[in-house]
C-alpha cells in the first residue's frame, strides 16, 4: 500500500543583495533554515520529496526556460526527490552567491511547475509547500499575477515567504541577523530589531513587499522575517504522527448500556531514534556500503568447559524465595491472565479524589464516539458534559486487546472549541505504589517574613503571568513550543559527523541549550526575591565529629556488656550505604536467620533488609517474642532499655510496611499482660516515651483515631498489690552445722 507523500520546494534567492555586508547575511541565515528542514526530513526517515530552486544565479537551468522562454537566472539545483546526504553536502558546500538579480515571481512559477510534474506521477499526494527565501530587493514583473495566484490555490499549495517584515507599517527595513535568533519557547517571535537601529528600506524593497503582501492575501499564505526564522524551524521539527487507532469497541456502563467508541494517542513520550549496529571493519574496507551486521547469540553453562546449550533446551526460571523455579513455555502460556478486550466503567468519583502522583503510563489516550454513529455521538456528548458539569471522572477497566493485561484507568472530560472527548489516564495498582517514610515538617516553624519571601518568589516566577517584548501577557514554556534538547543535540552531532568525518563533535548549540534554561526576563524579575530568600534561610555547614575506633571497640563481644556506654556518633557504612557495627563479635556472628536477644534490633533489620525473602510478618513476630522475653527475664530493669528500643523500631517498621493492625494488637496485648503486674515499670517507660497505637494519619490504609491513641496511652488500670513472700526464719549456725 502506497504511503502519502508531501512535496516541498525550497526557493532561495542567491542574488547579490542577499550577501550585502550592510544588510547582514540573509543568505547564510536562509541556508541555516534550509539545513534544518533537510535535517528534519533525513532524521525522521521521511519519504517526502524536496526540491531546491536557486534564483539570481549567473546561469539558467529550468524546464520552463527551455520550453517557453524567459525565466532567466533561475536554476533547479536539486530536482524533486527524497532528502539524502548528497543534498545536505550540496547545501553546505555548493551554494554560491550569484551576480544577477532575478524575478521572484518567475522563481515561484518554476517551483509550481516542479510540484505539478511530481504530483502527476505520485499515487498519493499529501501537503504541497513552497518556501520562498528572499530579502525582496530584486525587480519583478507583476504580469499574470492573478493567474499565478489562482494556480497556487487550485493546486492547494501552501506558500511561506521568509525574509521581509511584511507586518511593519513604518518605512524602516529589517536587518536580518547573521545567525538564527536565540529565541525561547513561550516568548514572542516578533522582529526583535524594532529596538535596534534599522536600515531604511529601499524603494524596490517597499514595492516588492507590497506585492508579496497581495500574493499572500490571495493564496492565504504566511510570512516570517529573518529574525522570526526560528519559529519556522521549530515548527518543522514537529514530526507529523499518523493517527493510529489504539482501541475500537464499546464503552460499557453497567450490563445494558454500550457506547461505540474509538481511542487514539494524544500524548506519548518521544524517544530518539534507535542506533543500528554497523561493522567498523567494513567501514575501512574498499566497499564501505555493506556495513550491516547480524547478531548471533549463544548460551553456555557455567562450568569449566563452558558447554554450549542449544536454544531449544533453554527454559525460563523465576525466583521464589531463594530458589529458582523453572517454567516451561507451555506453563508460561497457561499462566497468562486470559482477559477479554474491554473498556468498562467500574464507577464514578470526584476529580479531586484522584491524586496527581497516581497518574501512570507514558501516554495519554483520547476516547471519542465512533465517527458516523449518531446515537453513539449523542450518548458520548451527554456523558462528557455530565462529567464536566459535576466535576466527576469515570474509573474504568481497560484491556486494549484480547489476552492483554487489564489496566485500571480514569476517563476525564475534555471540551474544546472544535471537539469533545474523554481523556484516558492509567492509574496504579497497589503493587505500583511505593511507600516511603520521611521526616515530618509539622514541627518546623516559619516567621512571617520567611513565609512572605517564599510566596513572593513563587509569584515572581509565575509562568502564566509572563509578558513578552510587546507587553502582552501569555504563558511561557508551552509544551507545544518546547522541544526535546536530547533529540536536537542528537541531530546536531550526527549531521556534523556526516559532513565532517574524523573531526571532533561540535559544542552544544546555544539555541538547544537555551530551551531548558530560565527565561532572562523571569530571572531578572525574581533576582531580588531569591537574594531575600537566601538571607532569611542561611545555610550553616555542620561539622561532623570524628570518632576514633579503639582496640576495646574492636574486641567487644556485645552491646549488653556495656549498657551505659554511648554509641559512636557515626557507624561505618557498607557498599550499599547502610550503617553497620564493626566488631569481632559482628564478624563472628555469621548469617542472620532469626531475631536473637543479643542484638535484636540489628537482627530484625537484617532480616527485613533481605530483598530475596518477604518475611516481615515472621520477623516481626520473632521481635515481639524477644521483647516479652527480655522484659520477663530481666534482672530488675537491666534489659528494659533494650526492650523499649525494640518496641520503638517495631512501630517504625509497622508504619513503613502499612501494618498498623499488627503492631496495635501487640501493644494492646502487652499492656494487658504488664499493667498491674511486677512488669508495670516497663509499661510506665513505654507510656513516658509516648509509644502508643498507630493512628490513621501515620498509616493511611489502617490505624486508629488520634483520640483513641491518646486515651490508650493515658489510661492506666488500677495497680494490683504485689504480695511479697515473707522470708523464712533463718536457722542459727549450730542448727545448720547439725543439718550438714
Amino acid at each position: 500500500m502506497a504511503k502519502v507523500k508531501d512535496f516541498c520546494v525550497l526557493c532561495l534567492d542567491v542574488g547579490p543583495s542577499m550577501v550585502d555586508p550592510d544588510n547582514g547575511t540573509p543568505l547564510k541565515t536562509s541556508i541555516k533554515i534550509i539545513n534544518q528542514i533537510i535535517q528534519q526530513k533525513m532524521f525522521t526517515e521521511s519519504k517526502d520529496e524536496v526540491a531546491l530552486v536557486l534564483f539570481g544565479t549567473s546561469g539558467t537551468d529550468n524546464s520552463l526556460a527551455d520550453t517557453e522562454g524567459g525565466y532567466e537566472n533561475i536554476t533547479v539545483a536539486r530536482p524533486m526527490g527524497v532528502c539524502d546526504l548528497d543534498f545536505l553536502h550540496y547545501i553546505h558546500n555548493s551554494i554560491q552567491p550569484g551576480d544577477t538579480p532575478a524575478d521572484f515571481i518567475d522563481a515561484l512559477v518554476v517551483s509550481m511547475d516542479l510540484i505539478n510534474q511530481a504530483i502527476n506521477n505520485a499515487p498519493k499526494v499529501g501537503e504541497k509547500r513552497i518556501y520562498l527565501f528572499t530579502n525582496a530587493e530584486s525587480d519583478f514583473n507583476p504580469d499574470q499575477l492573478d493567474q499565478i495566484c489562482d494556480g497556487v490555490n487550485s493546486m492547494d499549495i501552501h506558500l511561506t515567504i521568509v525574509g521581509p517584515s511584511l507586518d511593519d507599517d513604518d518605512d524602516t527595513g529589517g536587518t536580518p541577523p547573521d545567525s538564527l535568533p536565540e529565541s525561547r519557547p513561550g516568548t514572542s517571535h516578533r522582529d526583535d530589531t524594532h529596538s535596534r537601529r534599522r536600515r531604511k528600506r529601499t524603494k524596490q524593497q517597499m514595492q516588492s513587499e507590497e506585492m508579496m503582501t497581495k500574493i499572500l492575501e490571495k493564496v492565504e499564505g504566511d510570512s516570517y522575517s529573518f529574525s522570526e526564522a526560528l519559529k519556522l524551524v521549530s515548527f518543522l521539527h514537529q514530526k507529523e504522527k499518523k493517527q493510529t487507532t489504539r482501541f475500537t469497541g464499546c464503552l460499557e456502563i453497567g450490563t445494558t448500556m454500550k457506547i461505540g467508541c474509538k481511542m487514539f494517542t494524544k500524548v506519548m513520550t518521544e524517544r530518539p531514534m534507535t542506533w543500528k549496529k554497523m561493522s567498523a571493519i567494513s567501514l575501512a574496507s574498499r566497499n564501505p556500503d555493506k556495513m550491516s551486521v547480524t547478531m548471533v547469540r549463544s548460551y553456555h553453562q557455567q562450568d569449566e568447559d563452558e558447554t554450549e546449550v542449544e536454544a531449544d533446551s533453554i527454559t525460563k526460571g523465576f525466583r521464589y524465595g531463594k530458589s529458582l523455579i523453572p517454567i516451561s513455555s507451555a506453563d508460561e502460556e497457561a499462566m497468562k491472565l486470559k482477559a477479554e478486550k474491554c473498556l468498562s466503567v467500574l464507577g464514578f468519583t470526584k476529580m479531586d479524589k484522584i491524586k496527581h502522583h497516581h497518574y501512570l503510563g507514558s501516554s495519554i489516550l483520547i476516547v471519542v464516539a465512533t465517527p458516523g454513529d449518531q446515537c453513539a455521538e449523542q450518548a458520548m456528548s451527554a456523558l462528557i458534559n455530565a462529567l464536566f458539569e459535576t466535576n466527576m471522572v469515570a474509573i474504568v477497566r481497560y484491556v486494549w486487546r484480547n489476552n492483554g493485561n487489564p489496566k485500571l484507568a480514569l476517563l476525564s472530560p475534555c471540551i474544546k472549541k472544535d471537539y469533545e472527548c474523554l481523556m484516558l489516564t492509567v492509574l496504579p495498582f497497589m503493587e505500583d505504589i511505593r511507600h516511603f517514610a520521611f521526616t515530618p515538617l509539622d514541627k518546623v516553624e516559619l516567621t512571617q517574613d520567611q513565609d512572605d519571601a517564599v510566596d513572593n518568589i513563587i509569584t515572581s516566577m509565575d509562568l502564566m503571568a509572563y509578558e513578552d517584548e510587546d507587553g502582552n501577557r501569555q504563558e511561557a514554556l508551552k509544551p507545544k513550543m518546547l522541544f526535546n534538547p536530547l533529540i536536537l543535540r542528537t541531530f546536531q552531532c550526527i549531521q556534523h559527523r556526516a559532513l565532517n568525518p574524523g573531526t571532533t563533535l561540535p559544542k552544544l548549540d546555544p539555541l538547544i541549550d537555551n530551551y531548558l534554561r530560565p527565561n532572562e526576563a523571569i530571572v531578572a524579575n525574581c533576582t531580588d526575591q531569591i537574594q531575600r530568600l537566601k538571607d532569611l534561610f542561611p545555610l550553616v555547614k555542620v561539622e561532623e565529629k570524628k570518632t576514633k575506633t579503639t582496640a576495646a571497640d574492636v574486641w567487644k563481644t556485645g552491646p549488653e556488656l556495656d549498657l551505659d556506654a554511648e554509641r559512636p556518633a557515626k557507624r561505618p557504612r557498607t557498599e550499599d550505604g547502610e550503617q553497620t557495627d564493626f566488631s569481632m563479635a559482628s564478624l563472628a556472628k555469621g548469617e542472620i536467620t532469626e531475631v536473637g536477644t543479643v542484638d535484636p534490633v540489628s537482627d530484625y533489620q537484617t532480616l527485613l533488609g533481605n530483598k530475596l525473602v518477604d518475611n516481615y510478618e515472621d520477623a516481626s513476630r520473632q521481635l515481639q517474642a524477644v521483647i516479652m522475653k527480655l522484659v520477663k527475664e530481666s534482672f530488675g530493669d537491666v534489659y528494659y532499655d533494650k526492650a523499649l528500643e525494640c518496641v520503638r523500631v517495631l512501630r517504625e517498621e509497622a508504619i513503613k510496611h502499612e501494618e498498623a493492625d499488627m503492631f496495635n494488637d501487640f501493644l494492646r496485648k502487652m499492656k494487658d499482660d504488664f499493667l498491674g503486674t511486677r512488669y508495670s515499670a516497663f509499661w510506665d517507660k513505654v507510656a513516658q516515651e509516648g509509644i502508643s497505637l498507630i493512628t490513621s494519619s501515620e498509616c493511611s490504609d489502617n490505624g486508629v483515631s488520634d483520640a483513641e491513641s491518646k486515651s490508650f496511652i493515658e489510661s492506666q488500670a488500677p495497680v494490683a498489690a504485689v504480695v511479697e513472700d515473707e522470708p523464712d526464719e533463718v536457722d542459727d549456725a549450730d542448727d545448720l552445722l547439725a543439718m550438714m
